[in-house]
Formats: C-alpha cells, sequence, structure tokens
C-alpha cells in the first residue's frame, strides 16, 4: 500500500536566507514491524528529494520535526508530501501530522563540547536537547553542534551516570558556543547490611548488592550506571577498613575478635568512586566463658509457620528485628528452655533473632521466614 498526503505549490522565490520544514509528528502503532514507513520528501522544481522517513518501531507520542531544506526548496515553486507506505496496513493503527509549516527564518547553531566535572575528560554519548528540536550526540571528543532558529530557548544536557545540566533563556544566534561540565551522579551504597555472631566469637555480615551482582571483567558495565562498573566491596570495622583486598560476594567473616563493641558498614567500590556506607550494623561481643553457657537452637529454617527455639537458662530476652532494624517481637523470659514463635503473620524475609542474657551479653542469629 501507499497514501500519499502533498501540498500546494509553495512559492519560495521571495526568500532569501533559508527556507525550512516544520511539523508535529505522532504515531499510534500496533504491531510494531518495523516495515511500515512514513516517508518526507520536498520538491526541487524537477524531481521529489528524500528528507526522511519514520519506521513503526513503537509508538510516536506527538514530537515536533525540524529540517533545513534551503538546498532543494529556495527560490521555486517547491511542494512538501508524506508517503505512508509499507507492507501491512493493519500493523499501525494510524499516523497522524499537524502543524505543517513552510517558512523564511534566520538560522543559527549551537555547539559546544561536554566534559567531566572531576577528570575534565570529554563525555561521548552525551545528549544535548534544545527547545523541542531533536536531540544531537556528542562525538568521542564530545563535541556537539545543533542547528535551530534564532530564538531563545532552554538547554538541557544529560548523560549516562551524570547529573543532568539545565540552562535557561539562552539566545542562540549565529554560532553560539555553550559547554557542559557535567557532575556525576552519587554511587549507590550496598543495602540491608545485617550481621550474626558464629564459632564462639566471629561475625559474619551479610548485604545486598545495590544492582544485585558484581560484574569484573575489563570494561564491564556495572549494575549502577551505564559509564560505571561495579568492582566490589569494602568492609569497615569501627571506621578502619578491614578487609586487604576487594570483596568479590555479599558475604564477609570478621575472624577472631574479642569481647567488645563494634560498629561495622560496608561500602562499594565502582571504577570511578567509592559509595557512601551502607547501614550501620552494632555487634556486642561477649567473653567465650559467656559463650560457653549458651547453647541455642532455632529451628526450622526456613520458617513457615512457626519457629522452634530452645534456649538456656542464661537469656533472660528474646527479641525479633526485620531487616530495617523494626522491633516485630519481644519476650521476657524466666525459666522457659523452650519458646514457639508463630510466623504465619510475618511477612517473608530475612530477620534477626537477639539473644539478651542475664549478664547484658547479646548473641544474634538469623532466620528466613517463607511462605
Amino acid at each position: 500500500y501507499s497514501y500519499t498526503l502533498q501540498s500546494i505549490g509553495i512559492d519560495t522565490r521571495m526568500a532569501t536566507p533559508n527556507v525550512t520544514l516544520e511539523f508535529d509528528l505522532y504515531l499510534n502503532d500496533y504491531s510494531s514491524t518495523g516495515f511500515e514507513f512514513l516517508t518526507v520528501e520536498v520538491w526541487d522544481g524537477t524531481d521529489w528529494v528524500y528528507i526522511d522517513e519514520y519506521a513503526n518501531n513503537g509508538d510516536i507520542e506527538w514530537e515536533h520535526k525540524f529540517y533545513n531544506i534551503t538546498d532543494y526548496a529556495l527560490g521555486i515553486i517547491t511542494k512538501v508530501r508524506f508517503i505512508a507506505h509499507g507492507a501491512d496496513s493493519y500493523a499501525i493503527n494510524n499516523w497522524a501530522i499537524d502543524n505543517i509549516l513552510v517558512s523564511e527564518i534566520t538560522l543559527a547553531s549551537m555547539q559546544g563540547y561536554v566534559t567531566d566535572e572531576e577528570t575534565g575528560d570529554p563525555i561521548e554519548a552525551a545528549m544535548v536537547e534544545v527547545g523541542s528540536y531533536d536531540p544531537v550526540f556528542t562525538d568521542e571528543e564530545g563535541f556537539y553542534s545543533v542547528e535551530v532558529a534564532e530564538s531563545t530557548y532552554s538547554v538541557c544536557c544529560s548523560a549516562d551516570g551524570y547529573l543532568p545540566e539545565l540552562v535557561e533563556d539562552i539566545f542562540i544566534t549565529g554560532v553560539t558556543t555553550q559547554d557542559f561540565v557535567l557532575e556525576m551522579e552519587p554511587c549507590d551504597p550496598p543495602l540491608n547490611l545485617y550481621g550474626e555472631v558464629m564459632n564462639l566469637w566471629d561475625v559474619r555480615l551479610y548485604w545486598d548488592s545495590p544492582g544485585g551482582g558484581i560484574d569484573t571483567s575489563p570494561n564491564a558495565i556495572g549494575p549502577n550506571y551505564g559509564v560505571r562498573s561495579l568492582l566490589g566491596f569494602n568492609v569497615y570495622r569501627n571506621n578502619v577498613q578491614i578487609n586487604d583486598s576487594l570483596v568479590l560476594d555479599t558475604t564477609y567473616v570478621d575472624e577472631g575478635l574479642t569481647a567488645g563493641f563494634y560498629e561495622y558498614y560496608v561500602t562499594a567500590e565502582y571504577t570511578l568512586c567509592e559509595s557512601e556506607p551502607s547501614n550501620v550494623v552494632v555487634i556486642v561481643g561477649v567473653s567465650i566463658d559467656d559463650l560457653l553457657g549458651y547453647t541455642i537452637k532455632v529451628y526450622p529454617i526456613p520458617a513457615t509457620n512457626v519457629v522452634n527455639i530452645e534456649i538456656p537458662e542464661s537469656i533472660r530476652e528474646i527479641r525479633m528485628v526485620n531487616y530495617l532494624g523494626d522491633l516485630v517481637y519481644m519476650r521476657n523470659l524466666e525459666m522457659e528452655k523452650f519458646l514457639r514463635i508463630r510466623t504465619g503473620a510475618y511477612s517473608s524475609g530475612i530477620y534477626m533473632l537477639e539473644f539478651i542474657g542475664k549478664n547484658g551479653s547479646i548473641i544474634t542469629k538469623r532466620i528466613i521466614i517463607t511462605k
């Protein structure tokens, strides 16, 4: 099929600087085959000249299109036509064109470079948007150039992994230079850090990756932003880094501790930055003599409806908190040696059981509740 919408003759013989074509375009797509087209052409006095073509690769919300057709349409009786054609018209619902304008205007251009604020390096593929014109993208040198009608515009520059920069009310005339220096977005920290005591006095830490995984391959595109790679994690105890090399997993064991008070947090290491700390986990260490008095059994894990706990007499209180640190259960103990907690009302997830001894010491154990 092929259907044409064609203008009458348009007299541009009195135009002197240039001739431009503008219109608004809309597509209500159906099956996104990529085989249905709308072609834009201009009459140069002898032949029809191809200007642009759009395919049905998904809906197109109303977009303003602008073309400099001076080379084909200046000083003649010109025409404009739009041709809808393709393999199967049922693959689309409809094309729509509105506000078609052929006019003589004064053209101007804006150009410049986009660079990284910290390193000064050029940013390739940064997007520069001037008013409602189609965006342009920087080359490998960070350079861009866009042609528009002489006027006042708002201009926005953005790039993956950077905070956008907006310049308002900039008058573009002749050749206007506008450089952009972009600041990187903050690096995402690890999530949901928690810890538990193991083997008389080791602490195992667990956390979630900010993007769900670690990619250490060369030139990897990390899970946080398109221009960064997540390399691994750093673990801090009482504000001092304790890992010798990057941790490439989302768990870490701090071994051989003594009685004391320990604060832990974890950061994510990226190609270009280290994140802010995760949430802080506090572990209160007890002596080996104290721990020998505790023989705590928790089962089943994971728990569905109930969790059973066998408790020594040296425990005076039990608390259960969710991964946000909210207290969801607490019970003071007298001489109980067995406790059953009904878990059917709790949401699925990871919870921490805190056992407070009669001497004030704390032991933590992790449980998982599933539905």
